[in-house]
């Protein structure tokens, strides 16, 4: 017959190992919670979302990226060499190649100035806080708005072409009135709404269980221990590491973001990877410092009678 002595002893080392199973459990579920949190926020809170990527329109790298994306447009429908030289004399015709080279920076440049104009930037927050309720509704099947003639949901800069078209036409620059120039950045076709929904649903429910399961378990892992005070140490150690964890494995990400990114070039993708990902860091570094706080207060809490009652063994 087992003694109370070795019973006790068995269901101490029980309660112990429980304690840090659970506390396993929570500082590996960080990392994957946080991020379907911070994607819950970002993606269905409008300001989140404007707040998130407002900074693209003021980011130098980008605004270089779009400007040449727009001079690029500009001479995709037009062969404006073959123009300039029909409107050059026959001696001069040989330098239309050096004119349009020419002519092609000067387009990037006034297009730059126009993207980073505070009135642009205005108009790209208002175009995000517009579009932002209209795409999430789009994605779940309770848009108010329909797609392209392409099947593509898509972001339109033509207003910002057209004010560069109209600033080319002051500076005696007609070739590409009757040119039809509508940059658009798509995000997604219609043929993926499908897709894009499950996406969505899933990140709407994940970014609220993972979390309430991560401070349950967090919970649970310190009130099943045997020494609570103690253990809470570890809890604030363990949610320090993982938090770590979290941020640098955020940072190598972007190179798999560049990779990703076709239409931008190298510097402009980590350029925006850095713009949306920036929030995310600010939560991990958060929650870091809220571990260290555990961590501490651990070993330097008073000793009074509510410590005593509910996290002293």
């Amino acid at each position: 017959m087992v003694s109370n002595h070795y019973l006790k002893i068995d269901i101490w080392s029980l309660r112990s190992a429980f304690s840090w199973v659970l506390l396993i459990l929570a500082l590996l579920l960080i990392p994957i919670s946080v991020i379907f949190f911070w994607l819950r926020f970002s993606i269905f809170n409008t300001d989140q979302f404007v707040k998130t990527l407002s900074p693209i329109s003021k980011n130098a790298y980008i605004v270089e990226s779009l400007s040449k994306n727009v001079s690029k447009n500009f001479f995709e429908n037009i062969d404006a060499e073959n123009r300039i030289r029909e409107a050059l004399p026959d001696k001069a015709k040989f330098l239309a190649p050096a004119l349009t080279l020419e002519l092609k920076s000067f387009i990037t440049e006034e297009s730059k100035i126009i993207l980073t104009s505070d009135v642009f930037n205005n108009v790209w927050e208002r175009i995000l806080r517009t579009a932002h309720p209209r795409i999430i509704g789009i994605i779940t099947g309770r848009g108010d708005i329909s797609v392209n003639n392409q099947g593509e949901v898509v972001l339109d800069f033509s207003d910002a072409v057209n004010k560069l078209k109209n600033n080319l036409n002051q500076k005696g620059i007609t070739i590409f009135n009757n040119v039809p120039v509508e940059p658009q950045v798509t995000l997604f076709k219609s043929e993926k709404l499908a897709y894009f929904r499950n996406i969505l649903s899933l990140i709407s429910i994940l970014g609220i269980v993972l979390p309430a399961v991560l401070i349950l378990l967090t919970i649970g892992a310190i009130f099943s221990s045997l020494k609570r005070l103690k253990f809470a140490f570890w809890v604030g150690f363990g949610i320090v590491a993982s938090s770590a964890i979290l941020f640098f494995l955020v940072q190598i990400g972007e190179n798999y973001f560049v990779k990703m990114a076709g239409e931008i070039d190298a510097k402009a993708a980590a350029e925006l990877y850095k713009i949306l990902t920036l929030s995310l860091k600010k939560i991990s570094i958060g929650i870091s410092f809220l571990g260290l706080i555990i961590a501490l207060a651990s070993k330097f809490l008073p000793n009074n009678r509510f410590i005593k009652r509910y996290l002293t063994k």
